[in-house]
């Protein structure tokens, strides 16, 4: 397809091209997977890595949202309109660590729960789609079924049962 373009741009490194892309392709893929992954468990991408940041920040007692859009290299705005989200579903509390703005947000035992359960699939999603051969495009992957199982887990905190999609 590239080599049309060698007449008219001769400059043009047609490998290099070729490989910038296949990744762009690639990427694509990996995002209409994930998309359907945050889609069926009712949670963004934003949200999810949040709850996945601060899960990794647990033993700080928190992460204030300026840390958080840091994080996430989103802007505050986005970080704290995800959090906001999350706090309403239950999956994460905040508290005040000093001033007015230097408001601290944790997950709940629910959060902990809720990210413990679909951690695997997501997991499990990246790590199928990275061992596909990325020379065939045309293929599905495996890795990520589009379906939700049910699999009757319980917090382990809190003992209330707990649902995959949060």
């Amino acid at each position: 397809m590239l080599q049309r373009y060698r007449a008219r741009y001769p400059d043009m490194d047609v490998g290099a091209v070729d490989d910038a892309l296949r990744l762009l392709r690639r990427g694509s893929q990996l995002a209409q997977k994930l998309k359907a992954f945050f889609d069926l468990h009712g949670t963004t991408s934003t949200r999810f890595m949040a709850m996945i940041v601060i899960d990794l920040a647990a033993e700080q007692e928190g992460v204030l949202p300026g840390d958080l859009a840091a994080r996430l290299d989103v802007s505050r705005t986005v970080a704290t309109e995800a959090i906001n989200a999350l706090v309403r579903r239950g999956l994460l509390a905040s508290a005040s660590t000093g001033g007015a703005r230097a408001r601290r947000v944790r997950l709940t035992c629910h959060g902990r729960a809720v990210l413990a359960a679909q951690l695997p699939d997501y997991l499990s999603l990246m790590a199928d789609f990275m061992h596909r051969d990325p020379r065939r495009f045309g293929e599905r992957n495996p890795g990520f079924s589009g379906t939700k199982e049910n699999r009757g887990c319980v917090c382990i905190q809190c003992g209330l049962p707990m649902h995959p999609s949060g």
